[in-house]
């Protein structure tokens, strides 16, 4: 298995974000797209953190439920958007605050010093 790699989190949240736009302008079967790609951070997250990987598969879940809903008439269109689709620019920023942190600890360990807390 090779290492945990968050830029691969990152860019799924990346391409789930671009898609995410296309169901917000009016294309909501592309809603699977986005499915696809969150599940696909959610695979590669579980190579750094269960928690991180089990909150997009919950944020993927919470998507797919207000889909379903609105694909059987129970809720509206825009209940489902406002209601059940992610952040996913908060997800984004997560990650990449993520890998900051980790870049510096890797720049900290590459001189022999310790982070600083």
């Amino acid at each position: 298995m090779r290492p945990e790699c968050l830029e691969c989190v990152l860019k799924h949240l990346q391409k789930a974000s671009v898609v995410c736009a296309e169901v917000l302008t009016g294309y909501p079967l592309h809603v699977h797209v986005v499915a696809g790609n969150l599940d696909e951070a959610s695979e590669e997250a579980m190579r750094y953190s269960v928690e991180l990987a089990n909150k997009y598969r919950n944020v993927r879940l919470h998507m797919m439920a207000g889909y379903w809903a609105y694909r059987a008439g129970l809720i509206a269109a825009d209940a489902f958007v406002k209601d059940h689709m992610p952040d996913i620019m908060a997800l984004l920023e997560e990650v990449e605050n993520l890998i900051v942190t980790q870049r510096m600890a890797e720049a900290v360990e590459q001189k022999g010093g310790k982070p600083k807390k």
